[in-house]
């Protein structure tokens, strides 16, 4: 399969020049034709074969450029960041006797992206971000699941991903640090998670389901600033954060109502910016499905 994107922005906005003390008017435009190819076919059976390439551009967002005036600085200079991609895999599927299914995928990837658009944090009483341009930064990475079903009443999956995120810029264009070789800050490089599901169908009534869930989240610990240039105590620490939830379903599944409680373990838990999230946690839903029947 052949494809084509096409990729316009039209800018037009007042710009403050420090060194005249005026503001003035700036008009720009990015127009580019992004394309690519995708394939997949079978080897045998059950098992086949995939690989894509494409050229793709990211649009600044209006948020990373004029930010928000209270958390996100502003970047007039922001530019499209545009990357070759490349990923293939190999997947399996396989059922037995109808009960048990099982599907297997690997896969990996590359990515080679200019003026790559990341988030950088500055530090102070109240911390900010701001949207910049990298040069150049290579991705590279593998990533695979496992699933498997029994009939109706037993799900369960496995997924692992690694990735490196190298940056070859000689400087950030801000606050000329040196980012050459080195990881990207904020971003996982190894991260993975684990689910499982029981549940059974007319247990306690005609129409009715049964259903608890168990889910495992697992990251890696990882650079919160650029490596070799932060403390290692100042570094997001490994996470592995359980939910359970228990849910009751009444006439197929047209009310429902579950409990639910994120975090079991109460471990400490951040976001990619090492800001603190919620401990354990405790939720009851209620959901309500419409029917014209």
């Amino acid at each position: 399969v052949f494809f084509f994107f096409y990729f316009g922005l039209g800018l037009k906005l007042r710009k403050y020049t420090s060194a005249t003390a005026v503001y003035d008017n700036i008009t720009s435009s990015e127009n580019s034709l992004g394309y690519g190819l995708s394939s997949r076919f079978y080897v045998i059976k059950d098992l086949g074969l995939k690989f894509s390439f494409e050229k793709a551009f990211r649009l600044q967002e209006a948020s990373e450029m004029f930010g928000d005036g209270v958390n996100t600085i502003a970047n007039l200079d922001l530019k499209p960041e545009h990357s070759y991609n490349i990923n293939f895999g190999a997947f399996y599927s396989k059922a037995i006797k109808k009960n048990h299914q099982l599907f297997i995928e690997a896969n990996g990837f590359l990515r080679y992206a200019k003026d790559f658009i990341y988030a950088k944090v500055y530090q102070s009483n109240t911390p900010r971000t701001i949207y910049e341009n990298l040069d150049k930064i290579n991705i590279s990475g593998v990533e695979a699941e496992v699933r498997y079903n029994y009939k109706n009443i037993l799900t369960a999956s496995v997924n692992a991903s690694y990735q490196k995120s190298i940056s070859f810029s000689s400087a950030n264009s801000t606050s000329n640090e040196n980012t050459y070789n080195k990881k990207l800050p904020n971003q996982p490089w190894f991260f993975g998670n684990a689910d499982l599901g029981i549940g059974h169908d007319d247990l306690l009534g005609k129409n009715t389901r049964i259903q608890f869930n168990w889910s495992i989240s697992f990251i890696h610990w990882y650079y919160r600033t650029w490596e070799g240039l932060g403390a290692v105590i100042d570094d997001i620490p490994t996470q592995a954060i359980q939910n359970i939830s228990l849910t009751y379903s009444l006439q197929k599944s047209r009310y429902n109502i579950s409990l639910e409680c994120n975090n079991l373990s109460n471990q400490l838990a951040y976001d990619n910016f090492k800001l603190q999230k919620e401990g354990r946690a405790f939720y009851v839903k209620f959901r309500y499905f419409f029917s014209k029947n």
